[in-house]
């Protein structure tokens, strides 16, 4: 059964990026699922088309999706998701709040005495987000006061996935009195549904099948048994489960991606225009091969992040923030193109695309903003540089900054005519290895040029972690095209390898922009326009005179 183990793969992989470093040397091999694994999976394939009619857990039921999968890979699980989220976004979104946020979060965090107590048809929900502070846990109001030898849940929570339908409910609660300035003190409890638990439906226009409520406890007595994890660090518990449930809501994306790309093809294939195939017209030609390339690419980062989280039985942040970053920025210029080339189509009668980009476009916001991602992904990967320890000691980079804008552009752009099939064929590994250099430098140079305030230096973030997911998402599509070179020959890896190749081209281009961005700095003029913009409240500008 091919897996990536250690050796063969490096836990830091994407970690030296940002230290300028790229450690291939050839022996790296992709994660492949072997044919028996997937057999394991067909019949619910098989089973997932024919439930069209179905959504959310309704659909995981009729899926006998429900019931514990201890036995399933990271990378089969990620298949799975990329499947659901092909078939119905909502229905990948209730999988993975029952099963990563919900059955395995319980799993390696509840008690001895509360696992008994659940059932194969239990079904879970997530409850931190409250009105108020959104998704800010420093500002959560649900309160657990204690009684006797347990507690009594108050509060309420908001967009609870799954609300309607849970049988138990995954709560983070204080268990200290809200005061101001009191930084809360946060436990998670596994919370049963009774009549203290009151839901109320959400109304929403994106996912609908997911089950959305708003869950209010009245009192709602749990044991201290139902305590996930460790009294008053709960924060550390729910966080573990959002790491898990990112690269699933990525691998969701993904295959909403694949779908729309499927769908796509379809309609041009059955389109005519001035009598011949509107996919024959160049300017549609070129728009199909970029579909092709990007969804390919995603698709090779989030399934080596899975790869790699089997193989060494942890899940990294950076690894899981940088899949989910690729995410939904690759997804929003696939999601747009399809649109696009549907037409009108895809905003009257048959309005499945457009119901897809909006399906699509709000997993993408379910873990927090794309803007908190970049600055979390940035300072999870410069969090070893931050603390000052011995690993700030690196051998000197090449084209030291600073050097001015110009410098570094023409730099940047003379070294492009490289050799295209060095490394990996369509990989372009010479670009690879002086633009990660080049990461490495840009990081230095912000650390240098910003000190302490580096944490809170959000345009830098920005520029820095939309380099490194590019770099990132190069990387695994190298390694991905090396595997299957080794494994079919050149030639039976000549579509991968084009796919590579535009892919990669593109890549390169993005992120000698994002380089460009962080040298021609016009950060204060873009503040102060914001600034001005908050003051004046409305568009400030108007064509009478």
């Amino acid at each position: 059964m091919p897996r990536v183990v250690s050796g063969e793969i490096k836990r830091t992989l994407f970690r030296d990026l940002f230290l300028g470093r790229l450690r291939v040397d050839g022996s790296e091999v992709y994660p492949l699922i072997s044919p028996s694994e997937l057999a394991s999976l067909e019949p619910t394939f098989t089973q997932l088309r024919k439930a069209e009619d179905l959504g959310g857990v309704l659909r995981l039921r009729a899926l006998d999706l429900l019931k514990p999968r201890n036995d399933m890979s990271l990378l089969l699980e990620a298949r799975l998701v990329e499947q659901l989220g092909g078939a119905d976004p909502s229905t990948a979104l209730s999988f993975i709040a029952h099963h990563a946020l919900g059955r395995k979060l319980v799993a390696s965090y509840g008690t001895p005495e509360i696992q008994p107590t659940l059932r194969d048809d239990s079904v879970f929900a997530f409850a931190m987000t409250e009105a108020s502070p959104g998704s800010d846990a420093s500002q959560v109001q649900t309160y657990a006061q204690p009684e006797g030898d347990g507690f009594r849940i108050f509060g309420r929570k908001h967009w609870v996935t799954n609300g309607l339908f849970a049988t138990h409910f995954v709560v983070v609660a204080r268990t200290t009195p809200s005061q101001p300035g009191n930084k809360p003190r946060l436990t998670a409890f596994l919370v049963p549904s009774s009549p203290e638990v009151i839901r109320e439906p959400v109304r929403s226009d994106v996912l609908p099948a997911s089950g959305v409520a708003e869950i209010s406890f009245h009192g709602a007595l749990v044991p201290k048994e139902a305590i996930l994890g460790e009294y008053g660090k709960g924060f550390r518990a729910v966080m573990s489960g959002l790491s898990e449930a990112r690269l699933l809501l990525s691998a969701a994306i993904t295959g909403a991606s694949i779908r729309a790309y499927s769908d796509t093809i379809e309609r041009l294939n059955q389109r005519r225009a001035f009598g011949r195939p509107v996919g024959n017209f160049p300017s549609v030609q070129e728009r199909v091969a970029v579909l092709l390339s990007e969804t390919f690419a995603l698709q090779s980062l989030v399934h080596l992040v899975a790869g790699i989280g089997d193989a060494f039985g942890t899940a990294d942040p950076l690894e899981r923030g940088l899949a989910r970053l690729a995410a939904s920025r690759i997804s929003a210029r696939v999601l747009d193109a399809t649109r696009e080339l549907h037409g009108a189509a895809a905003f009257s009668g048959d309005v499945t695309q457009s119901r897809r980009w909006a399906d699509t476009r709000a997993l993408a916001l379910l873990d927090g903003s794309d803007l908190a991602l970049e600055s979390f992904v940035v300072l999870e990967a410069t969090r070893e540089l931050r603390k000052g320890g011995p690993q700030v000691s690196l051998p000197p980079l090449p084209s030291p900054l600073p050097e001015g804008p110009k410098g570094v552009v023409e730099r940047l752009w003379s070294s492009r005519h490289v050799s295209p099939t060095e490394g990996a064929p369509g990989c372009r590994l010479r670009s690879l290895e002086l633009l990660t250099r080049e990461l490495g430098n840009q990081v230095r140079h912000q650390f240098t040029s910003h000190g302490a305030e580096f944490v809170e230096h959000q345009h830098a973030h920005r520029r820095i972690a939309n380099a490194a997911l590019e770099l990132a998402v190069w990387l695994s599509v190298l390694i991905r095209v090396q595997t299957e070179v080794q494994r079919v020959s050149t030639v039976g890896a000549e579509r991968m390898i084009d796919a590579a190749n535009l892919f990669t081209g593109g890549a390169e281009e993005r992120v000698r922009r994002q380089f460009e961005h962080l040298s021609r700095n016009e950060d204060e003029l873009r503040d102060r326009i914001a600034r001005r913009a908050y003051t004046d409240g409305t568009y400030p500008f108007d064509i009478v005179g």
